[in-house]
């Protein structure tokens, strides 16, 4: 295999080798079987292997053990909450009829939402982001009476941005709506769903190096509107979510949240410094670009930016493999490349969207690499 140089981690994080023997070690010494099996010691073992997953990631994000529930990633998750409460809603005659997100979210919750709008005939409110790619907190206001749900991402997969989600919560609860929050991309913050005001939260412990197939959403025990199985299935994870969930991979991204939790300090520091380098490197070649989104509220491992010298990121990033892997500023639906909705939002040009790459910085990158990829993309431009 040719070495290459990942700057992907914004889509996916390699699994952290502490998480890798963890899974190993459970997978041959353990023996674990189906957690929902409640009748022989094998189950037993297994759920509490569940039981210790979920002890371990409510302290990191200040919920309960009990407000842990497991799914197989984000995705599942964000449907969850969404289509959950917004069901749960209409069979409790709930009146509210408007639910509220953003038009940077992840297309998962877009099309949730949408979904949801055209189901229960509800008012969409799709929040407009300013250039720098945040939400205005007077208009979210301005919508927030008399809603049912809103859905606010934390940090924007494709270009970092964080959210104020403590402030954003605040009004959310003021006016009674249920505040949801994906926060795959938001491990690197410090989160509080109490402090800030969520009632549900999803993420994925592919995002935080564990392996993909693993998610959690909290659900606040004191909602009124708690989401129903939006699937057929057995009563598993309290009906919230059917379907045998794996005790490693739930085990595995409890470890990997709580290991992130342990190095957060330290790991902010050394992305900002590769972020830094990589940008000081493209200036002092001479490569021509601007950086997309604010970089004072951003993910420390996230740089979006367009290359002015290009004739597209597509081709471009193709003349890089397999050296170096980035990722185009496009959304890739099902192999149809479509112009990235985020940088749209962010009022650029469809010319500079087609010219932007997505570079993700990660826990085992090191500095020789980013001098190493500043080096093939100059010789690619040039």
């Amino acid at each position: 295999m040719n070495k290459n140089i990942y700057l992907d981690n914004n889509s996916s994080t390699f699994c952290d080798e502490i998480v890798a023997k963890e899974i190993h070690r459970m997978l041959i010494d353990n023996g674990l079987s189906n957690p929902h099996a409640s009748e022989h010691s094998n189950g037993w073992e297994s759920m509490e292997v569940m039981d210790q997953a979920k002890s371990l990631i409510a302290p990191n994000i200040g919920a309960l053990p009990s407000e842990i529930f497991f799914t197989s990633g984000a995705t599942e998750s964000n449907n969850l909450a969404i289509r959950g409460i917004v069901e749960s809603a209409f069979l409790k005659n709930d009146k509210r009829k408007k639910i509220i997100t953003t038009n940077i979210e992840h297309k998962c919750v877009l099309n949730a939402m949408h979904a949801m709008k055209e189901k229960f005939k509800l008012d969409l409110v799709l929040l407009k982001v300013d250039e720098g790619g945040l939400v205005d907190s007077e208009e979210f206001e301005k919508h927030a009476p008399d809603a049912l749900l809103a859905s606010i991402i934390h940090t924007n997969n494709e270009i970092g941005v964080v959210q104020n989600i403590e402030k954003l919560g605040a009004i959310a609860s003021k006016h009674d709506a249920i505040f949801h929050v994906d926060a795959s991309q938001g491990m690197y913050s410090d989160l509080d769903v109490v402090d800030q005001s969520i009632d549900l939260l999803s993420f994925s412990g592919h995002k935080i190096y564990a392996p993909i197939g693993s998610g959690v959403l909290f659900i606040n025990s004191n909602l009124a509107i708690k989401p129903m199985s939006v699937y057929s299935g057995g009563s598993q994870q309290d009906g919230v979510r059917a379907g045998t969930i794996s005790p490693v991979l739930s085990y595995a991204t409890a470890l990997a949240l709580d290991l992130l939790n342990q190095k957060k300090d330290n790991e902010i520091k050394h992305l900002n410094t590769l972020r830094a380098l990589f940008i000081k490197l493209l200036e002092e070649k001479n490569i021509r670009f601007k950086i997309n989104g604010s970089m004072e509220q951003r993910h420390p491992g996230n740089l979006n930016i367009t290359l002015l010298d290009i004739e597209s990121s597509s081709s471009f990033i193709y003349r890089l493999q397999p050296q170096l892997s980035l990722s185009s500023g496009s959304a890739c639906n099902s192999g149809t490349i479509e112009p990235s909705y985020v940088l749209e939002a962010l009022g650029l040009h469809s010319d500079d969207i087609d010219k932007s790459i997505r570079v993700g910085f990660g826990r085992f990158n090191t500095e020789e690499e980013i001098i190493e990829s500043v080096d093939l993309i100059s010789k690619v431009i040039k």
